[in-house]
């Protein structure tokens, strides 16, 4: 208990989730920086041959990092959540954190033709539509739950990536569409379906508020 009241008492540790975020933004970019630069300058890539496989240098730069800028995801919530550390700017940071990496990723694998589109799409326009229920439900102060398919699905969406980016870092000719988005797939389902039942309880939310004020 001194323990957790001794870190929450101090400046810099009350910041480790809210550095770790940051950090998170910036590991987002150098990622989607080295994807971008491996997708139009093929002529920069260093290729190593290692097992009879050609591993893309770049590539497998890009997974490294987004693995670890996934972890931080975890790392920063958690730590937040057992030290008391969360903040307003950390509520405003994290999702946002979150949307430059996987969102951006997703448009690069989009644009090299390997993330199918209107799975990128979709998930885009769910983020948008989820963001804007829940700025209007702030401003209404109605609380609306998380729902469990909405953390299997980011989990899965990071899962998802990780599969892609991990495959593309073996450079060969042999590149299945498909079978690269089945996860992908799945992970957008999930996105789908999370966005539905949040819908729902910001509905509920907003039906109940109106009944509180009338009565």
């Amino acid at each position: 208990m001194n323990f957790k009241k001794n870190i929450s008492s101090s400046p810099f540790f009350r910041n480790i989730p809210n550095i770790i975020t940051i950090f998170r933004i910036f590991l987002a970019l150098i990622c989607i920086i080295l994807l971008l630069v491996d997708f139009y300058t093929k002529n920069l890539n260093i290729v190593y041959e290692v097992l009879d496989a050609n591993i893309s240098a770049l590539r497998l730069s890009a997974t490294i990092i987004f693995i670890i800028a996934a972890f931080s995801d975890f790392l920063d919530g958690y730590i937040a959540r057992k030290y008391n550390l969360v903040s307003n700017l950390g509520k405003i940071l994290d999702p946002i954190s979150d949307k430059i990496l996987v969102n951006g990723v997703l448009i690069c694998l989009t644009l090299d033709h390997t993330a199918l589109a209107y799975l990128t799409i979709i998930n885009i326009l769910r983020d948008i539509f989820i963001d804007g229920l829940r700025m209007f439900a702030s401003s209404k102060k109605i609380i609306i739950p998380a729902n469990i398919f909405g953390k299997i699905k980011s989990i899965l969406l990071f899962i998802s990536i990780c599969f892609i980016l991990f495959l593309l870092s073996l450079t060969s000719s042999w590149k299945n569409v498909y079978l690269f988005n089945i996860p992908l797939f799945f992970a957008t389902s999930l996105s789908v379906i999370s966005g539905i039942i949040y819908y729902i309880n910001f509905y509920k939310g907003v039906k109940k508020r109106g009944s509180i004020t009338k009565s």
